[in-house]
């Protein structure tokens, strides 16, 4: 921003000063130098541009020849992944949907995935996640994708559908936002079982079946 706001500054004090609009007092000498530096500053941004251009390339060819793994999904979608990033960076990464409610941070269970191929090439589940498999009764194959950091290929099924669930809304759209009467009914509604139903599970799976 400073190189830019000198750069424009330098520019509209030439054009005036060739136009007659004004006079500047400045020797020869200074005016070589204020030339050198806008000069110099617009390099500089072209550099910095270039070089982002490029790191974006870099980056893009990179993830394509460097050694990785596939990741497949039931739909028959495959991916190119890297080491040490979760299942859920992955999918994310991909634009693939992936639901995680709590954000991979293993507060939930709503990524679970089943490992159709490869789970021998993971490693063990860690303690808390080993604590949340055996407290909802998961399968063998089942691991949670916001843990789970593939090495080699894998075939996965996210076991919960993503849906579509965004919701764009801006305050305007909200008919009552600055409160309103209105005769209305309530009604409420209990579910049969439901203490037996909620203790079993986590909080979020709750919510989710909700």
């Amino acid at each position: 921003m400073p190189t830019l706001a000198l750069t424009g500054w330098f520019n509209a004090a030439r054009l005036l000063e060739e136009t007659g609009g004004l006079k500047i007092n400045t020797t020869l000498a200074q005016k070589v130098v204020l030339g050198e530096w806008t000069h110099l500053g617009r390099l500089g941004l072209i550099a910095v541009l270039v070089a982002v251009v490029l790191a974006v390339l870099l980056r893009r060819v990179s993830d394509r020849v460097a050694a990785g793994f596939t990741v497949t999904y039931a739909n028959g979608r495959r991916v190119r992944g890297r080491p040490e990033a979760t299942l859920l960076e992955i999918s994310r990464a991909y634009g693939v949907p992936h639901i995680s409610i709590c954000g991979g941070r293993m507060r939930c269970f709503t990524c679970r995935t089943q490992v159709l191929s490869g789970l021998a090439t993971l490693a063990p589940p860690g303690a808390a996640e080993s604590t949340v498999l055996a407290r909802v009764g998961a399968g063998s194959d089942v691991r949670l994708a916001c843990q789970i950091r593939p090495g080699a290929d894998l075939v996965v099924k996210p076991l919960l559908e993503a849906g579509h669930t965004t919701i764009r809304q801006t305050p305007g759209d909200d008919a009552y936002r600055w409160g309103v009467e209105r005769p209305v009914t309530v009604m409420f509604v209990d579910l049969r079982g439901f203490t037996a139903l909620s203790e079993g599970r986590l909080p979020y799976d709750v919510v989710f079946i909700l």
